[in-house]
């Protein structure tokens, strides 16, 4: 969407997308994403038991801040009964999230234990 506009890429980490020209379509952008990222969470929270979710990446902080506080107003849209909402927060990890996301790659594909393991085969 950004591209699309004229913006580089991989600007989500300047604070100026939330001012002058770029105003618009990063708006348009935290609306598109706050409801698919609302919609995935209502979903786990009907699953899990879950106190809270942390939403984190690469992107500023303001930007990450307005994400939040739209997804939360998007969270009152649904129906909790039933289940609690959880409660939304901003994660610390940051622009580094997807280097230590990839260093954890190979030690959970080397250390995790089997998926198999904690199944029952099925009797015959």
């Amino acid at each position: 969407m950004h591209a699309q506009a004229g913006l580089a890429p991989l600007a989500f980490s300047d604070d100026r997308l939330l001012s002058g020209p770029w105003e618009a379509v990063t708006l348009q952008w935290i609306e598109e994403a706050a409801n698919a990222i609302t919609f995935g969470v209502t979903g786990a929270a009907c699953l899990l038991d879950l106190d809270g979710v942390i939403v984190d990446g690469a992107v500023s902080r303001p930007l990450l801040e307005r994400l939040i506080s739209t997804m939360q107003d998007k969270m009152t849209r649904y129906s909790w009964q039933g289940t609690q909402r959880p409660l939304v927060m901003a994660g610390t990890t940051g622009m580094t999230a997807k280097v230590i996301g990839a260093a954890y790659l190979p030690l959970h594909a080397n250390f995790a234990p089997a998926h198999g393991l904690f199944l029952k085969a099925a009797r015959r």
